[in-house]
């Protein structure tokens, strides 16, 4: 992987991140479930943030 690919695999887990927030905030109907588990996607999304610090230093350009 690229220092690009991976600077992109953080902005794209930082931007579903976001919107995870955003959606597990937001009110609902009484009773409504929501479609996608948002909990999950945070979740997950934090993870690829992880990994993509991790991997970071070893793609950095000299």
């Amino acid at each position: 992987m690229t220092f690009e690919i991976t600077l992109g695999m953080m902005l794209t887990a930082l931007m579903l991140g976001v919107l995870s927030l955003w959606q597990v905030r937001r009110k609902r109907k009484p009773g409504a479930l929501p479609w996608v588990p948002w909990h999950g996607v945070m979740f997950l999304a934090l993870l690829a943030l992880i990994a993509g610090a991790a991997h970071l230093p070893a793609v950095w350009p000299a």
